[in-house]
């Protein structure tokens, strides 16, 4: 209880200490007050979470009268309670992230959507701003830079909030059983990272969410909503992302067991690479039924599973 009260109370005064000396967009936002309340949600739960965060937002809005910046505040803090509750689940790490950066992504268009008018920013028309000076580049190129450019946000923030918890909460002992195998694996990711994919379910749905995605994309009233096309295309890139990512480790891990060449792989790879960026489509639905298929012949995944089980017990006492 003591401990909690001390959490809480000092992310409130570091919230209006940088956001009343006017440094709250100098990396405080956007990056230390989502890891500073994961921390807090780790130890004290969800509760005293919501509570410290009200407290947070209600002098920022009523004390300092800054709704910008307590709105976007709201948004880093839906983004740590989002990665403090992943870090604690019994899923994988990529499994985490796969579903923080659809959660995260879905939370930034929300507030982008509603309250640009409020806080005079907006991502969307900020990235349309920008790519409209470059006549260099065609049509296709700006739109696959657009989408790339706004999907970049949430897995970005998530995965930096994502590993900035596990060592804080490491550095002050609150993680439990599951987010200390995590936090072992990030630390050691040169030995353990390519033991590390997504699970099957989450490719499944994956790919359900793609396909409803796209079903929607060719429904007739939606192809004129702005709004809509832009947070459905680019929740389709989201999962798309994760699942080209998982397909190539998998393809590469299964290149390298069956030829033990690392220049076999490097060059299969490359292959992949340059499929992607010259047929994205065709290439992305082949990656990702290869996927499918390897892992259904080799158990790939469940392999992986077992021989990770088997180090984490040996390195962390477990």
């Amino acid at each position: 209880m003591t401990e909690a009260a001390m959490l809480s109370a000092a992310f409130v005064v570091l919230s209006v200490i940088f956001i009343g000396t006017g440094m709250g967009y100098l990396g405080y936002i956007d990056f230390i007050v989502p890891v500073l309340i994961a921390v807090i949600y780790l130890r004290c739960g969800f509760r005293y979470t919501i509570l410290s965060s009200i407290t947070s937002l209600m002098l920022i809005v009523f004390a300092i009268g800054d709704l910008a910046s307590a709105i976007f505040m709201s948004q880093s803090m839906i983004f740590g309670i989002i990665s403090a509750f992943l870090v604690s689940k019994k899923e994988s790490i990529l499994d985490d992230l796969f579903y923080g950066s659809i959660l995260s992504f879905i939370v930034m268009i929300f507030i982008d959507f509603n309250f640009s008018k409020i806080t005079g920013q907006s991502i969307i028309k900020g990235i349309e701003s920008e790519l409209s000076y470059v006549a260099i580049l065609g049509e296709e190129v700006k739109n696959a830079i657009f989408y790339l450019s706004i999907i970049s946000l949430p897995i970005g923030t998530m995965m930096l909030t994502y590993i900035f918890t596990l060592f804080l909460g490491k550095k002050f002992r609150f993680l439990d059983e599951v987010s200390n195998k995590k936090y072992i694996m990030i630390r050691n990711f040169k030995r353990y990272g390519s033991l590390i994919s997504c699970s099957r379910k989450s490719i499944f749905i994956g790919i359900i969410g793609i396909l409803t995605g796209i079903s929607f994309l060719n429904i007739r009233f939606i192809k004129p909503i702005a709004y809509c096309r832009i947070f459905i295309k680019s929740t389709v890139y989201v999962m798309l992302f994760f699942l080209i990512q998982d397909s190539i480790s998998l393809i590469n891990k299964t290149v390298y067991s069956l030829s033990h060449s690392r220049v076999n792989t490097l060059v299969v790879q490359l292959i992949l690479l340059f499929s992607l960026v010259k047929f994205f489509k065709i290439s992305s639905i082949t990656l990702i039924v290869c996927n499918l298929f390897i892992d259904k012949v080799f158990t790939i995944r469940k392999r992986q599973n077992e021989f990770l089980e088997k180090y984490l017990k040996i390195e962390g006492g477990i």
